[in-house]
């Protein structure tokens, strides 16, 4: 590939160079992109560091990328019309899409797990901390023997679960400063007043690691955004707890602090989200959600288990035990479904 442009360590891929880039011996990571396209702009900075990243690995992964607006020909054959930016993973004669987080280590991660070891190896802090800088969630499985049956159910849900960096060691000192015996797993975070180490107490199965992570790798009451959505809807739980406010309105610290406090009671259960209304990226899940800006503080529950079934409160008041029941009367089902034309 000596002869194709890169730009920050992404190869340029035309109709003319595509079939030197990628062929049956190659993994390759394509973006098909537009330059117009915001969201393909948003991703660029991410997707560069993704293939430095890999590069300064000695990976031999590549990413690319087409213009679809100079290369229709290569959009077309690929079933590219429409919605950018599209990324296929051509991993020699295998195609598989890309539906995941837009950030570099998300990226990277879900690379390694299709293409081979899904547990990164560390043997210090540093390392750790590294990971965390970057993807601000991360998992540690501390085994002095990574054939035990512990080790193998960590290294099968590492596998299974994409987004999400997971890391292992056998080295003492490291197992030390985190306070792991052999066999432990710890989620580490960077979550903002929130604690930034949580030793998973239970069996280590790959489901219930699988269960412990669903519980802790968002904060207990997550911002939405452009950026937070495929973290928001795309892991196993599909039950939301939703308040709708302005960030600048008089009395909005109150509401997201007491919505903090009740999240406790749900983790693993429900997803809590916050929807800045003030925002122009929220529009979307206002809308799609039944809210309106100008209803001030509001709540919802969303369950998009199956379509979209939506619950609204017999109250306005946003205080702890009206949060509180509204979550544990919904999860006993004793809510009544909602029409878009009564929210």
């Amino acid at each position: 590939m000596s002869d194709i442009t890169e730009e920050e360590n992404v190869l340029v891929l035309t109709f003319a160079n595509w079939d030197e880039a990628v062929t049956v011996d190659n993994q390759v990571l394509v973006e098909f992109y537009a330059p117009w396209c915001n969201h393909c702009q948003a991703l660029a900075p991410e997707y560069a560091k993704a293939a430095t990243a890999l590069k300064d690995e000695g990976s031999a992964i590549k990413l690319g990328m087409v213009d679809v607006t100079v290369n229709q020909k290569l959009a077309i054959k690929f079933g590219v019309t429409k919605g950018y930016p599209t990324l296929k993973f051509f991993d020699k004669s295998n195609l598989k899409e890309y539906n995941g987080v837009r950030k570099s280590p998300d990226i990277v991660s879900w690379l390694k797990k299709n293409t081979g070891e899904p547990c990164k190896v560390v043997a210090s802090k540093d390392e750790v901390d590294a990971e965390v800088v970057e993807a601000h969630f991360t998992v540690l499985g501390a085994f002095a023997d990574r054939s035990s049956d512990a080790a193998k159910q960590y290294t099968d849900a590492a596998s299974k679960l994409d987004g999400v960096v997971f890391l292992v060691t056998d080295n003492a000192e490291l197992m030390a400063e985190y306070g792991l015996v052999d066999g432990a797993v710890v989620a580490v975070r960077d979550f903002a007043d929130e604690e930034a180490r949580v030793v998973m107490d239970a069996e280590k199965s790959s489901e219930a690691i699988a269960t412990f992570i669903a519980a802790n790798r968002l904060p207990s009451v997550v911002e939405f955004s452009d950026e937070t959505a495929p973290m928001i809807f795309g892991g196993d739980i599909k039950n939301y707890f939703l308040i709708f406010s302005d960030s600048s309105a008089e009395g909005h610290a109150v509401v997201l602090a007491t919505f903090r406090k009740v999240s406790g009671n749900f983790a693993g259960k429900l997803i809590c989200v916050f929807v800045d209304t003030s925002k122009s990226d929220s529009s979307r899940i206002i809308d799609f959600f039944g809210g309106k800006k100008e209803e001030g503080h509001v709540t919802r529950i969303i369950d998009l288990t199956e379509g979209v079934d939506k619950f609204a409160p017999d109250f306005t008041e946003l205080s702890e035990e009206n949060l509180v029941k509204f979550g544990q009367d919904y999860l006993a089902g004793n809510l009544k479904k909602h029409l878009n034309s009564e929210l």
